[in-house]
């Protein structure tokens, strides 16, 4: 609050948060985006995701939100939209200091609903998909002036959801095959293993001890 109170332009402050099995047991981990004090780039909210500020760490003025566009009201999530409309309403500020909690494994959550799911694949292919209905919007909304970097995650999604659909032969455009043709063997070798064996993935990627939910956008 003092942050914010001191700086008016500033639209979101968000803080790191410790990461709890639920109900409340330790990982040992934190979500921390940063290792300062700083401000956030939009890039980085954008290609961060949903997961990259800790929804509990928000803290922005009430009157941003209170008059608030299509693309947030109609969004199928709440908190990547929110993430994106406060930082882009002024700008966002991380505090380098662990004052909240993320809590994984709790019963009836988003998340947990979604992995214990079976069938897990068409789910993540819904999810993908409205993540680009919020990023399309949002792109207008904004003008494309952040029009990289959404397109950016765009391609990535649209590239997530032909494998897990099996639609490897379905009509790209050449920036699209382009960006995928950029991807390094090590990013593809994620990607293809993460949308054709989500929860294997995911129980792989847990023993690693990724940071955040699985760790995408390296």
């Amino acid at each position: 609050m003092d942050y914010l109170e001191k700086n008016p332009g500033c639209t979101m402050c968000f803080h790191s948060a410790e990461i709890v099995k639920a109900p409340k047991k330790s990982t040992g981990m934190k979500i921390k985006p940063y290792r300062r004090d700083q401000v956030s780039p939009m890039e980085d909210i954008i290609i961060g995701g949903g997961g990259f500020c800790p929804t509990a760490s928000l803290v922005y003025p009430k009157a941003v939100i209170e008059d608030s566009p299509d693309f947030f009201r109609t969004s199928h999530v709440g908190d990547y939209p929110l993430q994106l409309l406060l930082s882009s309403s002024g700008y966002a500020f991380y505090i380098n200091e662990c004052m909240s909690v993320y809590r994984i494994g709790v019963k009836g959550s988003w998340t947990t609903s979604l992995n214990s799911s079976t069938n897990l694949k068409e789910k993540m292919i819904e999810v993908n998909k409205g993540d680009i209905q919020i990023l399309t919007a949002f792109n207008h909304y904004t003008n494309f002036k952040y029009n990289d970097s959404i397109e950016q995650v765009i391609y990535e999604k649209t590239y997530a959801i032909s494998i897990g659909s099996r639609m490897v032969n379905e009509p790209k455009n050449h920036q699209y095959e382009e960006y995928v043709k950029s991807l390094s063997i090590k990013r593809k070798t994620k990607l293809i293993a993460y949308n054709s064996f989500p929860k294997s993935y995911g129980m792989l990627a847990k023993m690693k001890n990724y940071l955040l939910n699985i760790k995408l956008f390296n």
